[in-house]
């Protein structure tokens, strides 16, 4: 937080120091798919994650919630168990682009978003079937994921992935 990052800043220094562990290569991005996707970037050729440039970590955008609450209002259930309706349903471009026209998207690092600020995604699929809306729904949260990554310094060959969101985005 000295340093200007933002939101749990915990996280990404667990990672760090799981990354070092593991002997994973360099550099080795985790993500974090939960009620907030967000990533962690490490340096493993870095002894420590204070050092300059070892560690970057941010929220990318929205997670489970946004299907949840969607599921929750418009076919009574907690969540879309086993991806049914998100899997027979079809994404739209245009909802997804529109989705994409968020600022938080253009933002670098660090943000942290909470959920909130994606209650407006429900409303861009609250006339549509519901398998199609969860299907935009599972979309957007992949396409925000897509582009936080595209924000790394570096690519990566090694990712991850932990969270709830690993049963909902399968």
């Amino acid at each position: 937080m000295r340093t200007g990052g933002e939101g749990a800043p915990f996280a990404p220094f667990f990672h760090f120091a799981l990354a070092q562990h593991a002997a994973l290569p360099d550099p080795a991005v985790f993500l974090n798919i939960g009620g907030v996707a967000n990533i962690s970037w490490v340096d493993t050729g870095k002894t420590y994650p204070e050092a300059p440039d070892a560690l970057l970590a941010f929220d990318v955008g929205p997670c489970n919630p946004v299907i949840d609450d969607f599921i929750r209002v418009h076919a009574g259930r907690k969540f879309d168990e086993g991806r049914k309706l998100a899997s027979s349903g079809q994404a739209s471009p245009e909802i997804v682009a529109e989705f994409l026209e968020n600022p938080l998207f253009a933002q670098l690092f660090p943000k942290s978003p909470d959920r909130g600020e994606f209650s407006y995604l429900s409303s861009l699929v609250e006339k549509i079937e519901p398998n199609d809306a969860c299907a935009n729904l599972s979309e957007c949260i992949v396409r925000s994921i897509v582009e936080g990554c595209a924000l790394m310094p570096s690519e990566t060959s090694c990712v991850p992935v932990a969270g709830e969101g690993t049963k909902t985005l399968r």
